[in-house]
């Protein structure tokens, strides 16, 4: 809500990352889901006016996966995270082949209210990594932002083994209003960035959607 004021009041809040150290290996087991996943071409993914997250670009400096690439294997079911939280998914979840390759891994999908999800995975051995990946993902979204930009963290939180960070992010302006709440999280040696995009005008969805995500990673 604070974002949403300030967004409106044209003054984007400064970036601040908050830092948690954890120093003991994770040791959460998750369960295959029932959910259908299936890859699709690059020239399939979601692309709207107002998007800034599916495709950010730390992600588009890789090449495209082929029949015969390895992929990266979670160990964090991304569908058995929204189902555990009741997040209705419309069309099932798909794998964005363009961003998948050995080293990372990258889901799309809409909810039944018509709010864009994304997820992208790869491996972390050390906790110490954990802010570095936040603000590698928070960085390169600035830079795909074309209007002004605003990030304001919402919380970081300890869940035994896990932490999870949550941040609201806008980029309105030259022809551009989008707003994202997004969870990091590592979970089993896998780092987890998990956001869903809206209109500012429908930011308390996207931020009701990231609270029943985290309250669910906080229960696994």
């Amino acid at each position: 809500q604070a974002l949403k004021q300030q967004i409106s009041a044209g003054a984007p809040p400064e970036m601040a990352v908050q830092q948690d150290e954890v120093s003991a290996e994770e040791d959460i087991n998750v369960v295959d889901s029932d959910i259908e996943m299936e890859e699709i071409p690059a020239e399939d993914v979601v692309e709207s006016e107002t998007a800034i997250l599916e495709q950010a670009r730390e992600l588009s400096q890789e090449p495209a996966t082929t029949s015969d690439t390895v992929l990266y294997e979670p160990a964090v079911d991304i569908a058995k995270i929204l189902g555990e939280a009741d997040v209705a998914v419309s069309g099932g979840i798909s794998v964005v082949d363009k961003f998948t390759n050995a080293e990372r891994i990258a889901y799309q999908w809409r909810t039944n209210d018509n709010i864009f999800g994304s997820a992208h995975q790869k491996p972390i051995s050390n906790i110490n990594d954990f802010d570095n990946y936040v603000r590698e993902y928070l960085t390169m979204t600035e830079q795909r932002c074309t209007g002004d930009f605003a990030i304001m963290p919402a919380a970081s939180e300890q869940f035994g083994q896990t932490r999870v960070d949550s941040y609201e992010i806008a980029c309105v302006g030259a022809g551009v209003d989008s707003s994202a709440s997004v969870a990091f999280f590592n979970m089993d040696g896998t780092f987890t960035i998990l956001a869903h995009e809206a209109p500012t005008q429908a930011m308390d969805m996207a931020m009701e959607t990231r609270d029943k995500i985290v309250q669910s990673v906080g229960k696994s």
